[in-house]
């Protein structure tokens, strides 16, 4: 694997992570179980922990949708590497 790829592939796992942690964080404050946010969503807490897990691949529909689901909106932002 080239030092592009890595540089890539960190800064995906990157974004997953603070979407996910945002989501957390957002669920812990509004105190919505994974079990009321599947519901929300109309899919299985299953689901809800593997998309938590990064088990799922994650699209930029998914994230609206749980943002909306937890009241929140999904605004993804570009920014300069350097």
């Amino acid at each position: 694997m080239s030092k592009s790829d890595y540089a890539r592939e960190f800064a995906i796992e990157t974004a997953k992570l603070a979407f996910t942690e945002d989501v957390v964080k957002l669920m812990e404050r509004r105190k919505i179980s994974r079990a009321e946010l599947a519901k929300r969503l109309g899919c299985s807490a299953a689901n809800v922990t593997q998309i938590l897990r990064h088990k799922n691949n994650l699209t930029f529909s998914t994230a609206v949708e749980i943002a909306q689901a937890l009241g929140a909106w999904f605004n993804p932002r570009l920014r300069r590497m350097w």
